[in-house]
């Protein structure tokens, strides 16, 4: 990505982007409340399927600790109107992983300072396909590189075929299950993505998967596989699987 003014956007100000030149970025606040959690209601609303895209059970809550200055909110605006967004929370202790539910999956891969949790990313419904999210991904590597946060964390719905390709496409690697219990849905599971500064390189075998097949991909992890690239075959999202090289 070009450069672009990180100071001015980490204090607030509006930016440009030389991939974007009809829009700006800016990070939120908590002013930002009632347009973020609207953004996100109708987001959702437009999707209207959970193993996608779903609100947080304290939806409110979730939204305010997401726009305290500890963390960070970039959001993506044409003539006033967001867009798209990206939230990050921003842990500096073992403690803060857990109170994310990420501890045990990030465990022996980063410690806690140098670690961006994303917690949301979420495109309005008119301009998907305009690779917004993925230019937002790669202002997050620049920006998390900036505050000496490489490695960048997020969970992914795996039937949530646009989401998990633009996490390979950038960088992420498949490295676990992030099995978690809604309180209104159930049990659920989303895909564990790490985008590594510092990656193992990786074998050229590849086992390709169902992104549906769940269980199977399970036993690539366990075997210490991890899903890095994708292909689509007889219109089905497969997920291929490498092992990587100490």
């Amino acid at each position: 990505m070009q450069p672009f003014d990180q100071s001015g956007l980490l204090s607030g100000a509006d930016i440009g982007l030389a991939v974007l030149p009809d829009m700006v970025l800016r990070r939120l606040d908590p002013t930002d409340y009632d347009l973020l959690l609207r953004f996100r209601t109708e987001i959702v609303s437009a999707v209207a399927n959970p193993d996608l895209l779903r609100l947080m059970p304290k939806e409110g809550e979730y939204v305010a600790e997401s726009l305290h200055s500890q963390n960070l909110v970039m959001g993506l605006f044409q003539d006033s109107k967001l867009l798209a967004y990206d939230s990050l929370f921003l842990p500096n202790t073992d403690a803060d992983l857990r109170e994310l539910y990420i501890y045990e999956h990030t465990k022996g891969r980063a410690p806690a300072a140098e670690i961006a949790f994303a917690g949301g990313l979420m495109v309005a419904p008119a301009f998907r396909g305009h690779s917004l999210q993925r230019r937002l991904i790669e202002v997050r590597q620049a920006v998390m590189e900036k505050m000496r946060r490489p490695h960048q964390f997020s969970t992914v719905g795996f039937g949530n075929y646009f989401s998990w390709r633009n996490a390979l496409a950038t960088g992420a690697r498949v490295v676990d299950v992030y099995d978690f219990v809604d309180s209104r849905y159930g049990p659920t599971s989303r895909m564990f993505c790490h985008w590594n500064p510092a990656a193992p390189p990786l074998a050229v075998e590849t086992v390709w998967l169902d992104c549906l097949d769940i269980d199977s991909q399970r036993v690539c992890l366990k075997q210490r596989l991890v899903g890095t690239c994708y292909r689509m075959s007889n219109s089905r999202a497969e997920i291929g699987y490498r092992q990587e090289i100490a």
